[in-house]
This record gives C-alpha cells, structure tokens and sequence, in this order.
C-alpha cells in the first residue's frame, strides 16, 4: 500500500474530528448524520485518492455549516485546538481574496460573499466586521450592476 500524503493525513484527521462531535453529541439527528458521512470517509481513505478526500471533506465542512449554531462553535472550537484552523478559516481566506481584488467574480463568489456577510452579522469578536459588510455590500452591487448591463446588452 503507498505511504499516504501529509495533506491526505490532515484532512481524513479533520474528518474524523468533525465526525466524533457529532457521534458523540447526543442528538439523533447528528449521529444518524455522521453515521453515514463516516462510511463515505472510510470508503475514502480505503481509495487513498487525495482528490477524492478534498471533495469529501469539502462537502463535509459544507455540511456542518447547515448545522445549528451550538454545533458549529462546538465543531469550531475543536478543530481551532487540533488544527490551528476552524470551518470558518479557508473561507476567510477567499473573502480577504475577493477584498483584495476588488471584484466578485462569478455568481457563485456572489452567493459566497452574500454567506460570509452573514458570518460577520455574527461575528462578535471581529471589530472590523462592520466595515467589511459595507465593502462587501458594495462589491455585491456592483456585481448586480454589472450583470444588469451584460443582461441589457444581450437583450438589445
């Protein structure tokens, strides 16, 4: 068997960490839940493809975003202690991107931007989060402007 890849290691860890909360939380929901994300991560690390892990753990993180709040900060907490990193932390990256780059791309970047103005909306710890959500909300209109035009254009 190939030796597996540090990435490999860090995210079937990452999954499985996320996955014991929920085991171990007591709710139904989140074991019956995990139950069947834990099946589709052994079949993964049986594979040992690194690209079917990252999509696994993607949609997995994607997954835990839907949970309660309770859950989410629970999750967050442990992965912060384990990993030096939460849900929260690759998403921050990509929106500190979009900032730095003053332009939505796509609509998908607009429906993640629209996601992570929410995250600030409850983000008490962060004192820069009001002004974020005003520089995202300005990126967000001119993105709608910009689809407006190209969709006048079309139509002419």
């Amino acid at each position: 068997m190939r030796k597996k890849s540090e990435e490999f290691t860090k995210l079937q860890e990452w999954g499985e960490t996320i996955l014991m909360y929920l085991l171990e939380s007591n709710d139904k929901g989140n074991i019956f839940i995990a139950e069947s994300w834990l099946k589709s991560l052994n079949k993964c690390i049986k594979i040992g493809r690194l690209s079917i892990m990252k999509m696994l753990i993607g949609d997995l993180n994607e997954m835990v975003m839907g949970l309660n709040q309770k859950d989410i900060i629970g999750i967050n907490r442990i992965l912060m202690e384990k990993f030096g990193e939460d849900l929260m932390s690759g998403m921050e990256k990509r929106m500190a991107g979009v900032l730095t780059r003053g332009k939505i791309r796509n609509d998908d970047e607009f429906v993640r931007v629209n996601e992570w103005i929410d995250h600030l909306l409850w983000d008490k710890d962060n004192p820069d989060a009001e002004q974020q959500i005003e520089q995202y909300n300005q990126l967000l209109r001119d993105y709608e402007e910009r689809a407006a035009r190209r969709l006048r254009k079309k139509q002419s």
